[in-house]
C-alpha cells in the first residue's frame, strides 16, 4: 500500500488550493486592517501636532502680552488632557522665567530636557536662565552640553564667552 497514489496527490493539491485562497483572503484582510489603523494613527498624530501648535501660538501671545496666568493656565489644561510635550514644558518654563519665577522656570525647562534630551536649544535656554539667576556653574555645564550636541551652531559659539565670563 505504500508508493505512488495519484488520487491522493490530486486530493492534496485541491486541498492546498482551497487553503491558499483562504490564506490570500486573510492576508489581504489583515493588510487592509493594518492600513486603516495606521491611517487613524497618523491622522490623530497630525491632529495632536496641530492642536499643540495652535495652543502654543495662543499661549505664547498671551505670555508676550504679559498675561502669564492665562498662558500658564492654557498650557496646564493641555497637559491635563494630553501626553506631556517638551514644547509645552519649554514654553511653560519661558513663561515662568518672564514672570521671574525662576525656580519654576528651571523645573519646567528640566522637564522639557527629560523628554527631549538631544535638543541643544533646551540646554542653551536653561543655561541662559541659570546665568540670569547667577548659577554660573550649572549654566556652564548646560551650555557645554548644548555645544556638545550642536558644535557647529554659530549662535552658541558667539555666546560662549558671555556665559564663561558671566556676562550673559
Amino acid at each position: 500500500k505504500s508508493g505512488w497514489h495519484p488520487e491522493k496527490v490530486d486530493h492534496h493539491i485541491k486541498h492546498l488550493s482551497k487553503n491558499k485562497n483562504k490564506i490570500v483572503f486573510i492576508s489581504s484582510f489583515l493588510i487592509i486592517l493594518i492600513l486603516i489603523v495606521l491611517f487613524f494613527y497618523i491622522t490623530r498624530s497630525i491632529s495632536v501636532k496641530s492642536e499643540i501648535s495652535k495652543l502654543i501660538l495662543e499661549a505664547d501671545l498671551l505670555c508676550r502680552e504679559n498675561d502669564y496666568d492665562k498662558s500658564i493656565k492654557l498650557f496646564n489644561e493641555y497637559l491635563l488632557h494630553n501626553k506631556p510635550s517638551s514644547e509645552i514644558y519649554t514654553y511653560l518654563g519661558l513663561c515662568f522665567a518672564r514672570r521671574n519665577q525662576n525656580t519654576d522656570a528651571v523645573l519646567y525647562l528640566n522637564k522639557a530636557i527629560d523628554l527631549d534630551p538631544n535638543n541643544s536649544h533646551l540646554y542653551y535656554k536653561l543655561a541662559q536662565l541659570q546665568c540670569k539667576i547667577r548659577d554660573f556653574n550649572a549654566a556652564k555645564i548646560n551650555f557645554n552640553k548644548a555645544m556638545e550636541l550642536d558644535p557647529k551652531n554659530l549662535f552658541f559659539s558667539q555666546k560662549k564667552e558671555c556665559i564663561l565670563n558671566k556676562t550673559i
